[in-house]
C-alpha cells in the first residue's frame, strides 16, 4: 500500500494505464460495473429517501472493486463469484467504514449547527426571577463563510478517512478503525497526490 500510495502526482498515468489493463483483461464485467453504479446514481436522484443507503454500500462497491483490480495487477482474471465471496467475508467492515465516514460528517456539523447557529441567553434579576432562551439562526457574513469553510474540511476530512479504507480491508486485512486511521494519514501526508485525485 504505502509504495503505491507515496508517489508523484506525474504517476496518475501509471495508474490510469493500469485501469486500462483491466478493463482490457474482463472488459464485461466492468462494463456491468459502470453501468450499475450509473443506474443506481440515477436511482438515488429520483429516491432522496435512499440516499443514507450509499453509505453503506459505497465502501463495498470500491472494496470489490479493488479485489478485482489487484487480480488484474497480478495478471489474473477474477470472477464476480470470487469477489462476491471476498465481500462476504469483509462485508461488516466495509459497512463499518461507511458508518464511521457518516459519523464523522454527523459529529462535525452538529459542532458548526451548535457552533455558528445555536446561541443561549440568560438573565436573572435582583428578585430572583431568572429566563433562559435559545435562539437559532444563519449568518451570512463572515461566520457564514467560516462556516463554509470548516463544513467542507469536515466533508473532506471524512472522505480522506474512507478513500483507500476498503483497499486496505480487502487486500490488507485492516481492521474498519486502522484502515481508516492509515488512510487519512496517507491522504495528509500525500496532498498533491489527493488533490490530483480528486
Amino acid at each position: 500500500f504505502r509504495r503505491v500510495l507515496f508517489r508523484s502526482p506525474l504517476h496518475i498515468a501509471d495508474w490510469l494505464v493500469s485501469g486500462v489493463r483491466a478493463l482490457s483483461m474482463q472488459p464485461v464485467l466492468w462494463l456491468s460495473v459502470l453501468l450499475i453504479c450509473a443506474d443506481f446514481a440515477t436511482l438515488l436522484g429520483f429516491l432522496p429517501l435512499l440516499r443514507p443507503l450509499a453509505v453503506l454500500l459505497a465502501p463495498l462497491a470500491v472494496g470489490g472493486l479493488m479485489f478485482v483490480q489487484d487480480g488484474a495487477s497480478k495478471g489474473e482474471a477474477v470472477s464476480v463469484r470470487e469477489m462476491f465471496a471476498a465481500l462476504a467475508r469483509r462485508s461488516n467492515s466495509l459497512c463499518v467504514i461507511g458508518l464511521y465516514g457518516a459519523a464523522i460528517v454527523a459529529v462535525g456539523y452538529l459542532i458548526l449547527l451548535a457552533t455558528f447557529h445555536v446561541s443561549l441567553n440568560m438573565s436573572v434579576t435582583a428578585a430572583g426571577v431568572h429566563n433562559f432562551s435559545m435562539s437559532y439562526g444563519g449568518d451570512h457574513g463572515v461566520r457564514g463563510a467560516l462556516e463554509s469553510l470548516l463544513g467542507a474540511s469536515i466533508f473532506a476530512v471524512a472522505i480522506a478517512s474512507a478513500c483507500f479504507a476498503p483497499a486496505l480491508v480487502m487486500l490488507h486485512d485492516m481492521t474498519p478503525h486502522d484502515a481508516m486511521i492509515a488512510s487519512l494519514s496517507g491522504a495528509a501526508r500525500n496532498w498533491p497526490v489527493t488533490l490530483m485525485y480528486f
